[in-house]
């Protein structure tokens, strides 16, 4: 059998994301990112590699305009591996991570496949299908180092600049009541920095309008490229409120009011505790 021949970026992008390293080489995304569908070619190569670990679910992003920033024609998805999977209250290395923003996002997990079934999903359907909802910080990170100027699919492309999720405990949409979960969107959320709030949003504010909005639109364009969302995948649907300034020793807590909380801890380097 043949070899299988890793592709330079790929294999770039996966030695930095687990050395906590930086990419300076620009020419690497140049030859192998010119358009949208290249970054989801990118995407999926990396879940190949494998040494990323197991793609336990997706992240939603890049909305309300701003992937007009990334030269995107739309909002954008990306995949979220299990080396970057971490537990509410763990310490995080945000130096390690490259992390710029952390966000407080809704996040659902998948209860059965979606395959393709020949049109789109309403928000309803795909709702019929989730197992639990939770809260869930998002750890924005990008591995790029070199000039920015017309490299936005190269941003996008680097893991949708995921770093890091950290989940909080799931609820049974019975559990979490049936009229919060099919309106998840008007979830008041608070981010708070050693107990004093920085941040405040809705479950909406980031999302396709809504966190179910972005889950459809994620299930029909993973449809609409051959691929699925599989039963106990994670979503995560776009930042409800956000912040881009935290130090070591800081202690970060995501409220999200009958959803729950979720929390952590910005370490000093070295720390990297996970799931």
């Amino acid at each position: 059998m043949a070899e299988r021949k890793i592709s330079p970026l790929v294999d770039a992008i996966v030695c930095a994301r687990l050395n906590g390293r930086a990419i300076q080489s620009r020419g690497l995304f140049d030859a192998e990112v010119k358009t949208e569908e290249d970054v989801y070619r990118v995407h999926s190569l990396l879940d190949q590699d494998g040494r990323l670990g197991q793609l336990i679910g997706w992240k939603v992003g890049f909305t309300n305009g701003a992937f007009k920033k990334f030269d995107l024609s739309e909002p954008a998805y990306g995949p979220l591996f299990a080396s970057g999977l971490y537990a509410s209250g763990a310490p995080l290395d945000m130096a390690y991570l490259r992390a710029t923003v952390i966000e407080a996002e809704v996040a659902f997990v998948i209860g059965r496949d979606l395959p393709q079934i020949g049109k789109d999903r309403t928000q309803a359907e795909v709702l019929a299908a989730v197992s639990h909802v939770l809260p869930a910080l998002e750890i924005v990170g990008s591995r790029i180092d070199f000039d920015l100027e017309g490299a936005g699919l190269h941003r996008v492309a680097d893991g949708a600049l995921n770093a890091a999720v950290v989940l909080g405990d799931r609820l049974s949409p019975e559990k979490l009541g049936i009229h919060v979960f099919e309106n998840l969107g008007d979830l008041e959320v608070k981010l708070s920095c050693n107990s004093v709030v920085i941040a405040e949003g809705k479950g909406s504010s980031g999302s396709v309008e809504t966190p179910s909005g972005s889950l459809a639109w994620l299930a029909n364009g993973l449809n609409r490229r051959g691929a699925m969302l599989r039963a106990g995948q994670v979503v995560i649907t776009g930042a409800a409120a956000l912040t881009r300034s935290f130090e070591p020793g800081d202690s970060l807590r995501a409220d999200f009011g009958a959803l729950g909380i979720v929390t952590a801890e910005v370490a000093h380097a070295g720390n990297r505790s996970r799931m």
